[in-house]
């Protein structure tokens, strides 16, 4: 959490005021104009490099644009297909940043925030739709919780636990309507949970037990917590997920979707 609040005051400092942004069809680092740029630096006090990541990750959203070579194909008109090709998009993103960083351990952990805003929050970017405050702020949202939830986990060796939560939220990230929802990070004791919720309240169902106090169902993903997620406008559930999503680009023998009952704090 340390790292993640001096990041954002550097970004408080570093990034414009908001401005109405245009489609990208050319690398433009992390300047105020490029998609991630709006919302990071191009790097974090010279530890952590971030503007050839960038350059290619607005190369790789742009072609979809109307100034793009992608424009009109399938690979862009099609819901699947798109979905899978703004996940190559992302991958790259997350993959570029470890290998320009020799894979640090602090710029790892930037690179996972980075890639889990972007699967959750990027859609609209990459349709070219004008970046709002509230976007800025959802991206910035799910940043923090991301990095949090990477620095809680691997300081205690956790790595599986992130490459676990790194096959679920991109499953998520190719659902229509993952945008309605935002990444949360809560601890408990020695344990770190990652949630991807709606933005929209809503109660969690509570349930009475025989001798025992009251109690909470929890569903989890691969260790997210999706219990409060919306995804059509129902809860989220992984045989129907996969069911919708035609090309997921995962391996879909990894994941797994489990409930608990929670005590009640």
């Amino acid at each position: 959490m340390i790292l993640a609040r001096a990041f954002f005051a550097a970004f408080l400092l570093l990034v414009p005021s908001l401005a109405i942004a245009a489609p990208q069809c050319k690398a433009n680092g992390c300047g105020p104009d490029g998609f991630i740029g709006r919302l990071v630096p191009n790097h974090f006090f010279h530890e952590c490099e971030f503007k050839n990541c960038c350059d290619s990750h607005d190369v790789c959203y742009g072609r979809c644009l109307g100034c793009g070579d992608l424009h009109g194909s399938p690979a862009c008109d099609d819901p699947a297909k798109r979905a899978a090709r703004k996940a190559v998009c992302d991958d790259a993103l997350y993959n570029d940043i470890n290998r320009v960083n020799a894979n640090k351990i602090l710029c790892k952990g930037f690179a996972y925030a980075y890639w889990s805003a972007v699967s959750l929050a990027g859609g609209g970017f990459f349709h070219g739709i004008v970046v709002t405050a509230a976007a800025e702020a959802k991206f910035r949202t799910d940043f923090d919780a991301a990095l949090a939830y990477y620095q809680f986990e691997s300081q205690r060796g956790r790595t599986s636990e992130i490459d676990q939560s790194r096959s679920a939220i991109k499953l998520l990230s190719q659902l229509d309507g993952i945008e309605n929802n935002a990444l949360a990070f809560r601890a408990a004791e020695d344990r770190g949970v990652l949630a991807v919720e709606s933005q929209t309240a809503r109660s969690i169902p509570r349930f009475e037990l025989r001798d025992a106090r009251a109690v909470e169902q929890k569903k989890f993903l691969n260790n997210v917590d999706v219990t409060k997620m919306e995804y059509g406008g129902q809860t989220f559930d992984l045989g129907r997920a996969l069911r919708d999503v035609t090309e997921p680009g995962i391996d879909v023998r990894a994941l797994q979707q489990r409930e608990e009952f929670i005590p009640v704090q």
